[in-house]
């Protein structure tokens, strides 16, 4: 996937289509990342979430108090942003340089897979953001290239660490 999506943003590229390149940019980190992560989650342990959901319902409490549902949104989305940056410290990848990658390529989301499998939309670019260059174009190209030799370089299978029985990862987990 992530290989596919920075081939489809070199092509965009060869076009002089920068703002379609940097969407694919993104997307196609948000897919290394979320990759690595999906392949070290094991029956209930998932090492690069930091934080609970945090959903709360919607009821006559939230209905007529409506400073503290927006206080209980601030929360919600601030702790999924520190969830989100600790995960990409954790994973050891330049900090600084994914600060900079935010600022010049547009957020991500993911959605149920539709019929041709893609979950991933970048949202465009707003009205205020500077108009992109090529320069910007290679550096986030390189850092997504970077991103997935780091994350290659530290890969191991999460197998081998549960001698076949996953439940004994997970019962120590809860215990300690």
């Amino acid at each position: 996937m992530t290989k596919e999506s920075l081939k489809e943003a070199s092509e965009f590229m060869e076009k002089d289509q920068i703002d379609k390149a940097m969407q694919k940019i993104a997307i196609a980190f948000y897919q290394l990342t979320d990759d690595f992560e999906r392949r070290k989650n094991v029956k209930g342990y998932e090492p690069f979430f930091f934080a609970e959901s945090l959903h709360f319902p919607r009821n006559h409490f939230f209905e007529y108090d409506d400073k503290l549902k927006e206080f209980f949104n601030k929360v919600s989305i601030s702790i999924g942003n520190l969830n989100y940056y600790l995960k990409i410290i954790s994973l050891g990848l330049n900090y600084s340089k994914f600060v900079k990658f935010g600022l010049i390529t547009p957020h991500v989301t993911e959605w149920v897979p539709n019929e041709d499998g893609k979950n991933y939309e970048a949202k465009e670019f707003h009205k205020d953001v500077k108009i992109l260059t090529k320069e910007d174009y290679q550096f986030a190209y390189n850092f997504v290239i970077e991103s997935a030799l780091h994350l290659q370089e530290s890969d191991f299978d999460i197998g081998d660490f549960l001698k076949k029985d996953p439940e004994r990862l997970y019962d120590k987990i809860e215990t300690e």
